[in-house]
């Protein structure tokens, strides 16, 4: 399950993969009331059950390693995959 720890907008997001650039990652996302569209970039590694991608703020440069550092403004996320536990799916 995955909660965020602040009151977010509801969201879409769509995501390419550079098949040229393999781990990185580049996301679109419109917020629900929000007339301006958002473009990020990001780095991802898939090791085992792990998840981890890096991701820079709108506007600015694709990180270039799994780290922050002050000011930087990077989000550095890991995830793990459980067993049994129900996966959650968008609505069809």
């Amino acid at each position: 399950m995955f909660t965020e720890p602040r009151e977010a907008l509801p969201r879409s997001s769509t995501y390419e993969l550079p098949a040229e650039q393999p781990g990185y990652i580049n996301l679109t996302t419109v917020y629900q009331g929000k007339p301006d569209t958002l473009h990020t970039r990001a780095i991802f590694s898939i090791q085992g059950d792990y998840l981890t991608y890096c991701v820079a703020p709108p506007g600015k440069s694709r990180p270039r390693e799994f780290v922050t550092k002050d000011g930087d403004e990077h989000t550095l996320v890991v995830l793990k995959r459980t067993a049994g536990e129900a996966v959650m799916r968008p609505p069809r």
